[in-house]
């Protein structure tokens, strides 16, 4: 019998991140060197509150993270069934 992988077995547990005042240039960077397609984005406490990727960047010319960020969504826990985690996402209900 196959046991489930959790999404804290596929996760990426180093996680690159910017501030609310990030450069629109730092952005660029971080997305590029990392190789990653979106990066959350920091309040001054460290606390997630959005997510700027790629798509802003293309849509939005602006110097300023605070202008591009997409609201955050919430997404499955650590301990989550890695099927259950995709079967949400093929839902569309996360991005």
């Amino acid at each position: 019998m196959k046991h489930p992988h959790t999404v804290g077995d596929v996760m990426t547990h180093a996680v690159i991140a910017v501030g609310r005042d990030a450069p629109f240039q730092e952005i660029v960077e971080n997305l590029r060197q990392w190789r990653i397609s979106a990066l959350p984005v920091l309040a001054g406490d460290g606390r997630v509150v959005g997510v700027v990727s790629e798509a802003d960047l293309l849509a939005r010319s602006v110097p300023g993270v605070v202008d591009v960020q997409t609201l955050i969504s919430i997404g499955p826990a650590p301990g989550t069934d890695s099927d259950a985690a995709a079967a949400t996402r093929s839902s569309g209900a996360v991005r």
